[in-house]
């Protein structure tokens, strides 16, 4: 831990054998106990092209360009997962809207919220798809929120339920993250 010296910010680190001692700083904290720069993870990413996701899967959110970002780099548009940098609370939002649904398609429970493989929520319908009230032209969406206590080195993903087709569509699938403190 050191000080900036105006006594306006602190920040913590850690020194590694690889840095030759040198202190790298991981979090900056403003004397109203707000982290600042230059770690505050957040990250927005979106869902790019129509994708067929298994039950089992994550769902890959491809894009963090253009509206969406990836602050800090620890969303992975590899494997969908958001690595925490640093232990905290985090909040994160997901919406995902599916497509090519017919009458009497069963969709609770379309996905879930999983640390380190471990379910920590359910999306948030509880429905089956019939058009004209719980979706329109075969498509239907889902929507999440969870604060998550997290140690550094935890990862969240969303992991479909069963086979469905997710819809491209950056401002209709997204997955969002960020540290509250």
């Amino acid at each position: 831990i050191e000080s900036d010296g105006t006594n306006n910010n602190t920040a913590i680190g850690f020194a590694t054998a690889a840095s030759g001692g040198a202190i790298s700083e991981k979090v900056r904290i403003d004397p109203s106990g707000r982290v600042t720069t230059p770690y505050q993870p957040s990250f927005s990413a979106g869902n790019n092209s129509n994708t067929s996701v298994s039950g089992g899967q994550n769902i890959i959110f491809d894009t963090v360009t253009g509206a969406h970002w990836n602050t800090g780099g620890h969303y992975s548009t590899s494997n969908g997962r958001f690595t925490a940098p640093v232990a905290g609370k985090y909040f994160f939002s997901t919406l995902v809207l599916y497509m090519s649904l017919t009458d009497g398609d069963e969709m609770t429970d379309q996905f879930y919220i999983r640390v380190n493989g471990v379910t920590y929520a359910y999306s948030f319908r509880r429905a089956e798809y019939v058009t004209g009230t719980t979706g329109v032209g075969g498509y239907y969406s889902d929507f999440s929120n969870k604060m998550l206590n997290l140690a550094a080195g935890d990862y969240v993903h969303i992991v479909q339920r069963k086979t469905n087709t997710v819809h491209g569509n950056l401002a209709y699938t997204w997955f969002n993250g960020y540290l509250i403190g």
